[in-house]
């Protein structure tokens, strides 16, 4: 029976693929990508565009969720491609609205989910959550978001309490396997 070999310890966690679209320009027939700069999330392309997240400072807070207008800011993005659009920031202004459809997050499908990249191995954030469900089974939270075999999750849940009636609790799952 052979030992089994070890990996070696990394210092930076891989935090995943990275999927871009940026400036190809043919020089001498050979593609000279982003000018030749390094890709970024601040790119720029042939308009004279340009679309930057904006980090802040002061206290300890990176990026704070600018849920005005009727787009999502750059950074946000959804797994798989969705048939339809399963979000609002008109609905409610100052606040996003997601809405759930028939898929769970373990479906190949496109779920209501919408996520952001992790930018760091160790990060910290919060967020809001206004939810009543009315029938069983409906649920809404946070995911921590691997693939569709290995995620995380807090939220409420409509369950079935005393006397048959709908109540709310909190869930967690733990990624398996």
């Amino acid at each position: 029976m052979r030992p089994i070999k070890r990996l070696p310890n990394f210092a930076e966690a891989q935090l995943g693929r990275e999927t871009f679209l940026v400036k190809v320009d043919w020089v001498n027939d050979w593609p000279v990508f982003n000018d030749g700069r390094n890709i970024t999330l601040a790119t720029k392309g042939r308009d004279d565009l340009e679309q930057v997240i904006e980090k802040t400072s002061g206290d300890g807070v990176r990026w704070r969720a600018k849920l005005e207008g009727k787009e999502l800011e750059l950074g946000w993005y959804q797994k798989n491609t969705p048939l339809k659009e399963c979000y609002s920031l008109t609905e409610r202004p100052g606040y996003l609205r997601v809405w759930g459809s028939c898929y769970s997050l373990s479906s190949p499908e496109a779920p209501s989910m919408l996520l952001r990249k992790q930018e760091s191995y160790l990060e910290t954030f919060h967020t809001s959550l206004e939810f009543d469900p009315i029938k069983l089974g409906y649920e809404a939270g946070i995911v921590i978001w691997w693939s569709l075999f290995s995620y995380a999750t807090i939220g409420i849940a409509a369950v079935e309490g005393s006397e048959g009636k709908v109540t709310r609790t909190v869930v967690c799952r733990k990624p398996e396997g």
